[in-house]
């Protein structure tokens, strides 16, 4: 997904289907701290187990930072869940 408010990065296979392995997300809020300029939150950064190690989180992650910068956004803030369960 791309839109001017929101992005999801998703791995795909050589074939480039979409496939289970990984994905992050983001999404556009004002920054109080930035003089009400974009910031991007981060969320929903997930790797399958045997995937994690590999780089594709970073891969990932850069991806859906880069589309905040081309959306103007000079901040990103990632947010975890309290009371996340990590999967073996």
């Amino acid at each position: 997904m791309n839109s001017p408010l929101g992005h999801i990065a998703i791995t795909r296979d050589y074939a480039s289907r979409a496939i289970d392995i990984g994905i992050a997300c983001a999404q556009l809020v004002v920054s109080t701290a930035e003089d009400a300029l974009p910031s991007a939150w981060v969320e929903d950064v997930v790797i399958r187990a045997e995937m994690r190690g590999t780089g594709l989180g970073r891969a990932l992650l850069n991806a859906v930072l880069d589309w905040a910068k081309t959306q103007g956004a000079t901040r990103a803030q990632l947010l975890a869940d309290l009371d996340c369960q990590r999967s073996p």
